[in-house]
């Protein structure tokens, strides 16, 4: 039996954690509820691990962004499938910035208690501004149990990043 327990920290408790995580590990963000900011974002990176299955079945894939273009990677166990360019205007950057905020994009700590199922699939969302690291979040889906410290509706958000592709199932799709 699989139990999650979420737990609700007092902001001061969260800035004390942000600040120990920050000397430790500058490239760590604790999120106190509030939303991201956004305006520093120059590329948006989401992955997508397949859960485990036979190589000709497997499909995962990176969608990387930034303010001038966008990328698309379909690979089956780190072998490359597919890759696609296409170029991109500001404005559809910042459509893609406002679908991360509209689906509450955040850090959440959660604490899972019981045994993972295997089999599971793996997202993950970082956003960069050059090197430095603005956010980071992954989570893992397992039946209908969820882990990991991302929070919000990544579904949306992989829903607008694929649109930029009209082709992505044909990529998606390619053989091995």
């Amino acid at each position: 039996m699989k139990t999650a327990i979420r737990i609700t920290f007092p902001l001061f408790v969260l800035a004390a954690v942000a600040a120990v995580v920050g000397f430790f590990a500058p490239a760590c963000s604790v999120s106190t509820g509030r939303s991201l900011s956004l305006s520093e974002a120059m590329t948006v990176i989401y992955r997508f691990r397949d859960s485990s299955m036979p190589p000709e079945y497997h499909r995962s894939y990176t969608i990387t962004v930034t303010r001038r273009k966008a990328e698309l990677v379909v690979d089956s166990y780190g072998k490359v499938l597919s890759e696609t360019h296409r170029n991109m205007t500001e404005e559809e950057f910042s459509q893609i910035l406002d679908a991360i905020r509209a689906a509450g994009i955040g850090r959440q700590f959660e604490l899972a208690t019981g045994s993972r199922c295997t089999g599971g699939t793996t997202e993950s969302l970082k956003l960069l501004n050059g090197e430095k690291v603005i956010f980071d979040g992954t989570a893992y889906r397992c039946g209908n149990d969820r882990f990991g410290n991302l929070a919000g509706d990544t579904s949306a958000v992989q829903k607008r990043l694929v649109r930029i592709f009209p082709d992505f199932e044909e990529h998606l799709n390619t053989d091995l």
